[in-house]
């Protein structure tokens, strides 16, 4: 697939797709799985009170998608589209205080709001939803001691946590990829310090990994490329994640793992986003920033399956200026040039690495 001139000039998810998937659609796009309201709002310089005013951000700032963040909200059995909106659930401590509790039911997600995106959608753009939390919710309503303890000498209980959490993401999933404006699956699972990963790899395989293909499988079906994020250093999972079908790894956060260490390991059977160092993004100039995306963007460019980013999120501490270096970097490496890898019609890239 080649990108056209014209095409670099608005939006191009079927570009962004092609990245996604390790090939090279003539340019290096940028993407964010999260970035501060008050960046957005200062980027635009009006409030963003609506998904128009969403929309606008994401379209306008450079990239072919518009984020739709999903949150489970396990205090009050719903689901909500920040964090801070969900209160903190109460801790059990029990298969049978696990069997009692009310748990979100997926099929009660209201897509009012994903509706709505979509309907101010722009020429080029879909919607990436974000969701996730396979790791992160048992350890918020365990306790990630307790649930460290309960992996190792009450497996039963641990696998009914992890498998409520798993069916609650999964349907949430199903339905999601069956909406016409979304594109691709962002599933955030943190999983990892920045050393090593939080549990072994033989311990996720057991509680964790049979969801991400679970999630894996429902995205591919839909012919769409499933991102998936974790901070940390997530060397050991990486065969794993790839044997899995996770087409894209967000953030390799530069402090725990070397994105060229990686690219030469794995090649194009796995795309990267991200790895500019957020603590630059938030106390370094704009020219540092600068410095450091175009120096990913020139070590990449041209190789295909690699996105542009920063190493974890946009906080509000980032200073527009800074944010805007970075991504500046980003749209000036949309240029054309000749396609590095064939295009596909399958939302999973062939690909023969076995997890060990």
């Amino acid at each position: 697939m080649i990108v056209t001139e014209r095409e670099t000039m608005g939006a191009n998810f079927c570009g962004l797709r092609e990245t996604l998937l390790g090939r090279y659609a003539g340019r290096v796009p940028i993407a964010e799985i999260d970035v501060a309201r008050t960046l957005q709002e200062a980027f635009l310089g009006k409030p963003v009170r609506g998904p128009e005013d969403t929309a606008a951000f994401w379209s306008q700032a450079g990239y072919d998608y518009v984020l739709f963040p999903i949150e489970i909200d396990l205090a009050r059995a719903r689901f909500v589209s920040s964090r801070s909106a969900a209160a903190e659930p109460a801790r059990i401590g029990s298969l049978e205080e696990a069997k009692r509790r009310q748990w979100p039911d997926p099929s009660t997600l209201d897509t009012a709001e994903l509706d709505a995106l979509a309907s101010c959608l722009p020429a080029g753009m879909k919607i990436i939803p974000r969701l996730g939390g396979l790791f992160h919710f048992p350890g918020v309503v365990l306790g990630f001691e307790n649930l460290c303890v309960a992996m190792l000498s009450d497996p039963p209980f641990a696998h009914y946590v992890f498998d409520r959490v798993g069916q609650i993401v999964s349907g949430l999933v199903a339905r999601l990829v069956r909406h016409q404006a979304v594109g691709a699956v962002w599933l955030s699972s943190d999983m990892a310090f920045r050393s090593s990963l939080m549990a072994s790899p033989k311990t996720l395989r057991q509680y964790v990994f049979p969801w991400i293909e679970r999630v894996a499988r429902l995205v591919h079906e839909a012919d769409m490329p499933l991102i998936f994020h974790s901070d940390g250093n997530l060397t050991e999972a990486i065969p794993d994640l790839i044997a899995m079908g996770i087409a894209a790894l967000h953030p390799i956060e530069p402090a725990a793992m070397d994105i060229h260490a990686v690219r030469r390991r794995y090649g194009s059977n796995l795309c990267l986003i991200g790895n500019v160092d957020v603590d630059l993004l938030i106390r370094g100039t704009p020219e540092q920033v600068r410095r450091q995306a175009e120096q990913l963007v020139t070590a990449f460019d041209g190789q295909g399956g690699f996105v542009l980013g920063s190493g974890n999120s946009i906080p509000a501490q980032v200073p527009l200026e800074n944010y805007q270096a970075m991504i500046a970097a980003g749209k000036s490496a949309m240029r054309r040039r000749g396609p590095h890898f064939a295009t596909t019609t399958s939302g999973r890239p062939d690909r023969k690495v076995t997890a060990k």
